[in-house]
């Protein structure tokens, strides 16, 4: 693969700068996810060396690595962690919670310099899971996993979603109130958004349930759908509200990593970042009923209902 254009990047949005990729695709089928449509339903991989020479070139210390699933293959994520570790680095990454909790993957990533994990977790609530098709989310264990990854002196960072047909609206204050009281690092939380081509999208849109089909709107921050247990303005509201619980400053003492290995400098960094910019930008996310309309003509192919997922070669690329 090219290196990407990282001279792109608005690097002032970002508190790590330097990015990579390792691998592309998911066989997992999540509804409201449009990495299958993208980028194919089943994982595709970079040769390690590639991988690490891409690193090495990058500038910074800190990197992130944005695959869906650094720990997808075991086998393959402990070789590639092995391979980074004489490297020096410092990386976050994201990855499931059916496999964050492997003792050696987690013992090789501390020792390849990984300093935080995203997962996302989503929702909560088994029946959210349930209906999104991520049911291999245990909430029961969320707490214990947490603290296994600090045990390791990595940070946690999770992600939720709030706007799934079970949520009502109570959903906000207790998944800001929970995530407090297991320690989470950091939360990132996002408005279910029903991007072309997923499942969410097909059935929302035979359901009219969507307000808009302004793709710029789309942003996991702007409430295009209507839910189905609270007005559109409640889960705007409800999102802002789930920010300023976790992000403030009685939360930001109550979860100080005062014991452990944890990087405490980063993790004041992560969460001075995340009050400042994500906060405001919760702040300034609406609801749209804008009256756009869609034509067949509007959707790619591999975003209509009876899309496999599956990529297929352009002519250019067969040729």
């Amino acid at each position: 693969m090219k290196h990407p254009r990282r001279d792109l990047l608005q690097r002032e949005r970002y508190v790590v700068t330097d990015f990579v990729q390792t691998s592309r695709g998911c066989p997992h089928n999540c509804t409201f996810c449009c990495e299958r449509g993208v980028n194919g339903d089943r994982y595709r991989f970079r040769p390690i060396s590639e991988v690490i020479q891409e690193i090495e070139a990058l500038p910074s210390r800190e990197i992130g690595i944005y695959d869906l699933d650094v720990f997808s293959k075991p086998a393959r994520a402990y070789k590639l962690m092995e391979a980074m570790v004489p490297l020096r680095k410092r990386w976050q990454g994201g990855v499931s919670s059916r496999i964050a909790e492997n003792d050696e993957l987690l013992e090789m990533a501390r020792k390849s310099g990984c300093y935080m994990l995203s997962i996302g977790f989503e929702s909560i609530s088994a029946e959210s899971l349930e209906e999104s098709n991520k049911g291999f989310n245990l909430p029961e264990r969320y707490t214990a996993l947490v603290k296994k990854i600090h045990s390791y002196g990595i940070m946690v960072f999770a992600l939720n979603m709030f706007g799934f047909d079970s949520d009502d609206e109570s959903v906000f204050e207790k998944t800001a109130k929970f995530w407090i009281e297991a320690r989470a690092d950091a939360c990132a939380f996002s408005v279910l958004t029903p991007y072309p081509g997923t499942p969410l999208f097909h059935r929302l849109r035979a359901e009219g349930r969507i307000t808009s089909y302004d793709w710029s709107k789309y942003d996991q921050g702007n409430v295009v759908l209507v839910p189905k247990q609270m007005s559109q303005e409640t889960l705007r509201d409800g999102h802002r509200y789930a920010y300023e619980t976790f992000y403030s400053w009685e939360s930001i003492l109550h979860r100080f990593p005062v014991l452990g290995s944890r990087d405490r400098f980063f993790w004041g960094l992560t969460n001075d970042f995340m009050r400042r910019f994500e906060l405001r930008s919760a702040l300034r996310t609406q609801v749209v009923r804008d009256g756009t309309t869609l034509s067949e003509e509007r959707l790619a192919e591999h975003v209509r209902p009876n899309a496999s997922g599956t990529l297929h070669p352009s002519p250019a690329r067969s040729q």
